[in-house]
């Protein structure tokens, strides 16, 4: 793939310009019932550190069991991994993972927007706010060595490359305290304790958001493709933009499943499950074209990566990797077992097979992160004028 993308046809205010739009403006408890809060909502930066318990409690509007586990009960979403302080640990521990990967919590153009006071960033489906808030700190650089992977690391639409970001042992709210943060969820699994410039809130990114246009720098979603259908995508993007001020970012994140293995048991359950995912609405393979939905959406995609991921071998990272992979397809067990017509122990001997194939195998996954950015104003009105100069004269 070329380093420069074009905007998508599919566009309708891009449709007669398939020139580049890449531009170089910048040369936890673990346990399976729920915890009781350990107290009130608000405290110092200081705080927010190793021990943060999670309020998770069971709303039985939003939360319901299945199998000793809890899982979301929200009207009309497709999400069906559970809630419960097992995922909860899951995703925290995969958040560091992703970090390791990408070198940080954002691709570089972001560090230059978030600079100043008044800045504001929201994440979508921010879970229990891992990527916003300090927690204990997870490396997994050990013994991890990216030169065995055996496909290319990177890929970038910009025609310089970005110096890597660093390596912050704070997450987002603590690494810009002048920005003010907020984070948003369908089901409250959110930290007990905050700084003071971060807000947590129940809200559906299906649904409008109660936030004025043109309100956030900084917008972040993240590993939403088990909770958005196909056809949900493009209207959630427009409510993205619609929120993202002028001049503002948008990173989308997703993993694609297709996993690279020689193992036919591997690649056939792997098959199934993707079968069984677009069934339901949903795009197995949405991360790997996050770039075209954001053109799509009216933003500059000035920055594309994908990072491969071993699974059960090359380091820590890939340890961490292959339990995050297993404990997402166990918790998944309710769904998959069901339509794959198997007892629930017939399942998991079925997942441990595959497991061991893809360690065996030494297989990876993609991750796909993009970074999109709002044109403003002048830009937009000098593209109209562009387009219109581009009408054939009758």
């Amino acid at each position: 793939m070329g380093n420069e993308l074009s905007r998508s046809p599919s566009n309708p205010r891009t449709d007669s310009s398939s020139r580049s739009r890449s531009r170089s403006w910048w040369s936890t408890k673990s346990g399976n019932q729920p915890t009781t809060p350990n107290g009130p909502g608000s405290g110092s930066a200081e705080s927010c550190s190793a021990n943060m318990g999670f309020s998770n409690d069971a709303d039985e509007a939003n939360l319901m069991w299945m199998d000793g586990r809890m899982y979301q009960n929200v009207r009309g979403s497709t999400y069906f991994l559970p809630r419960d302080d097992e995922e909860l640990e899951r995703i925290n521990t995969q958040h560091f993972v992703l970090k390791t990967l990408f070198g940080g919590n954002y691709l570089s153009p972001v560090r230059r927007v978030l600079e100043g006071n008044g800045k504001k960033i929201l994440d979508i489906g921010c879970g229990p706010g891992t990527w916003l808030l300090v927690s204990k700190n997870k490396d997994f650089h050990d013994g991890y060595n990216p030169s065995r992977l055996f496909e290319s690391q990177h890929i970038s639409s910009s025609h310089h490359p970005f110096p890597a970001p660093s390596f912050p042992s704070q997450e987002m709210a603590l690494e810009f305290p002048n920005v003010s943060c907020v984070g948003i969820d369908v089901a409250d699994v959110f930290p007990n304790k905050k700084p003071p410039n971060t807000e947590f809130m129940i809200a559906n990114v299906l649904d409008k958001l109660s936030f004025e246009d043109e309100t956030f720098d900084f917008v972040n979603m993240r590993s939403l493709m088990l909770a958005l259908r196909k056809n949900e995508w493009p209207d959630v993007l427009a409510e993205l933009y619609r929120v993202t001020k002028k001049g503002g970012l948008l990173q989308l994140t997703e993993m694609d499943i297709q996993f690279t293995t020689t193992d036919e048991f591997a690649k056939s359950f792997l098959e199934r499950v993707s079968f069984v995912l677009a069934g339901r609405g949903q795009d197995p393979v949405v991360a790997t074209h996050l770039h075209n939905m954001i053109m799509d959406s009216g933003y500059d995609c000035i920055v594309r990566e994908r990072k491969d991921v071993p699974i059960g071998w090359n380091g820590t990272l890939g340890d961490a990797m292959f339990e995050d992979t297993r404990s997402t397809y166990i918790a998944a067990a309710p769904l998959f077992s069901t339509v794959f017509a198997m007892t629930r122990d017939e399942y998991i001997n079925h997942i441990e097979q595959v497991m061991r194939g893809l360690k065996s195998s030494e297989a990876q996954l993609k991750w796909y992160s993009a970074l999109g950015r709002k044109p403003e104003e002048e830009e937009e009105q000098e593209e109209e004028q562009e387009e219109e100069q581009e009408e054939p004269i009758i």
